[in-house]
C-alpha cells in the first residue's frame, strides 16, 4: 500500500461515526441518562408521602374487603402498589411513571422508606 492509500484508509476509518469514537459517546449519553433518571426519582421521592393501603393479607371475611394494614411510601406522581387478591394471587396497580421508575421504587421501599405493617402475622 502506498502512503496515500494508508492516509486515506486512516482518514475514512477515524471519521466514520461507528468507529472508535462511538463507544465513548454511547457510554457518556447512557451515563448522563442514568444520572438524570436517578436525580429525577430522588426529587420525586423527596416530595413523596406515606400512604395507608391494604396489603390483602387481612380481610373482614374470606371474600370481604381488605383491611388497611400497611403504610407505604409513595413518591410524588408515581403510583405502584402490590396486594393479595381474594383469590390469593398477587395483583399490581400503577401508572406509567410508576412502572418506568419501578426498580428505584423497589430499592427505595426496601432500603430507605421501608413499608410499615400495622399487625404482626
Amino acid at each position: 500500500m502506498s502512503n496515500e492509500e494508508q492516509s486515506l484508509t486512516k482518514a475514512t476509518s477515524s471519521d466514520f461515526r461507528g468507529g472508535t469514537k462511538a463507544k465513548p459517546r454511547v457510554r457518556l449519553w447512557f451515563g448522563l441518562g442514568m444520572f438524570g433518571y436517578v436525580v429525577c426519582y430522588a426529587l420525586l421521592s423527596l416530595l413523596g408521602q406515606w400512604q395507608m393501603v391494604t396489603s390483602g393479607e387481612r380481610r373482614y371475611s374470606k371474600t370481604g374487603l381488605g383491611v388497611i394494614d400497611t403504610q407505604e411510601w409513595q413518591p410524588k406522581g408515581l403510583l405502584f402498589r402490590r396486594w393479595k387478591g381474594t383469590d390469593d394471587k398477587m395483583r399490581t396497580e400503577g401508572n406509567l411513571c410508576g412502572y418506568v421508575y419501578l426498580p428505584l421504587i423497589f430499592f427505595d421501599r426496601a432500603c430507605v422508606h421501608r413499608t410499615v405493617k400495622f399487625f404482626n402475622n
